[in-house]
């Protein structure tokens, strides 16, 4: 047991640990993306505004050749704005691709060798910026300070480092975009290994957690398929032997009977053919061998149905009941004893109960006589009553109250049970019965499909509460 505690918590942290390592590949490979993604729209944006660089020095020369050969006033002003946007654009792109610009865009991240680069075009960039601003100084009739040249010379100067610096732009921006390719390829090649050892995780997933774990999970089928096997045999010997039990108890109890029986008669016979021969004394024993072998008898006869019961051997014997008969036998079996004990007896009926009901005659008048009996027998003083009502167009029942003792709530949980006594012990006040009583109801209301219901409070009283289908208590043709 020990031995497979552990392995099956191995298996537990092997499956957490490449859970957390599947889970850790798919977050770095997400990451992966999303830095790839931010990186090459960086890249686009960096190679375009490159690239937007040439254009912006060609636009420069193409607006100073027009300012220089073009005399119409008004073309003239408009390619001097140009020029000013130009210039500023110019300068403006030219220092956020190399120190960085966040409105642009630009990381201003430099390779060393683009570096490079760019130090090789700064001093045509220079002296091309400040031709530019000479000439757009020039042009506007403002001070040109520092500006000792004429346009022409500005002019030449700015087509001499144009080359230069278109040249030295190509370079960057062919460079911008290779650098960008090689990133590129290296978060394919950084993907294709998380890809690659996701599948390694996975076969190792398989190898190391999934198949073992298979394997175990066959091997505590096939334990619990052996246990259920050998439960279902401990179950059928079990029920093989409370077969054999319940039917030796049948056959004792119906044995045991007969000579019960020879005793009350012969007892009972003496007690009335008796011609004055016998003393007070000898009554008195008669009347307890009577009473004594009447005690016997039904202990032999509720062992004998709740053997029955418990083979469901026992069959409902239905017929057409008369209520009066019920009422009857039911005074001249409980009325004396509550009377005896000086307790007040009532039976009563709903007012539109049936004259006339369907069932077994015989269990229900044992069901009632049970629970009259118990009812008289825990009741010292006050009233047993019984009554007749319909619940519903389902079911009708009856309700069996006293005012005796009353049953404490753990009790009631048990007072169902088979050989149970709220008070066990031999020194108990009601000494007749072995607990089979209300086990035996309980049993026989349910083979009738009804219900039955306990409310009790100590020192406050009993009812039971029966409830039988009518299909059980009306004539079902």
């Amino acid at each position: 047991m020990e031995e497979s505690r552990f392995s099956t918590r191995s298996l537990r942290n092997r499956a957490l640990f490449g859970i957390c390592v599947i889970v850790g590949f798919i977050l770095i490979s997400q990451l992966s993306i999303y830095a790839l993604i931010i990186d090459q729209t960086s890249n686009s944006r960096v190679i375009n505004l490159a690239g937007r660089q040439r254009m912006l020095s060609q636009q420069l020369t193409k607006d100073i050749l027009i300012l220089q050969y073009i005399s119409d006033p008004v073309i003239q002003e408009t390619h001097i704005d140009e020029l000013d946007e130009t210039l500023r654009s110019w300068q403006l792109a030219h220092t956020g691709l190399q120190m960085g610009d966040d409105d642009l865009g630009l990381p201003g991240s430099n390779s060393q060798f683009i570096t490079d680069l760019f130090a090789v075009i700064e001093a045509d960039f220079q002296e091309m910026v400040i031709a530019g601003n000479c000439i757009l100084l020039l042009e506007t009739g403002a001070e040109a300070s520092g500006c000792d040249g004429d346009m022409e010379a500005y002019v030449q100067t700015i087509l001499l480092h144009e080359k230069d610096f278109l040249a030295g732009m190509n370079a960057i921006v062919f460079q911008y975009d290779q650098e960008a390719h090689n990133a590129l390829e290296y978060t394919h090649y950084f993907n294709y290994m998380l890809a690659l050892l996701g599948c390694v995780g996975v076969i190792s997933m398989w190898f190391g957690v999934l198949r073992p774990a298979i394997h175990r999970v066959e091997n505590m089928y096939k334990q619990l398929q052996t246990q259920s096997d050998a439960l279902a045999i401990a179950r059928d010997e079990a029920l093989y032997a409370a077969s054999i039990k319940s039917q030796i108890l049948m056959n004792l109890s119906h044995d045991a009977r007969t000579p019960l029986t020879s005793i009350i008669v012969s007892a009972d016979m003496i007690t009335r053919t008796d011609d004055g021969s016998l003393s007070k004394r000898q009554h008195e024993r008669l009347n307890n061998i009577t009473q004594s072998a009447k005690r016997l008898n039904t202990f032999l006869q509720n062992m004998l149905d709740q053997a029955k019961l418990q083979t469901r051997s026992m069959q409902l014997m239905t017929a057409h009941i008369q209520v009066e008969e019920l009422e009857e036998e039911l005074k001249h079996v409980l009325k004396p004893l509550a009377e005896s004990k000086g307790l007040n007896w009532a039976l009563s009926y709903q007012p539109d109960f049936p004259s006339t009901i369907y069932g077994d005659k015989t269990r229900i008048l044992q069901i009632l006589t049970n629970l009259g009996n118990n009812a008289i027998k825990f009741t010292e003083q006050g009233q047993v009553s019984i009554y007749f009502l319909t619940y519903d167009v389902n079911y009708w029942g009856f309700r069996v109250q006293d005012t005796g003792k009353g049953i404490s709530p753990d009790a009631q949980e048990h007072i169902f049970d088979q050989f149970w006594q709220e008070d066990g012990s031999m020194t108990r006040q009601h000494q007749s019965g072995v607990g089979l009583g209300l086990a035996i109801v309980h049993s026989l209301i349910n083979l009738m499909e009804g219900r039955i219901y306990v409310k009790s409070e100590v020192n406050q009283g009993t009812e039971f509460e029966v409830w039988i289908p009518f299909k059980f208590g009306t004539d079902p043709d």
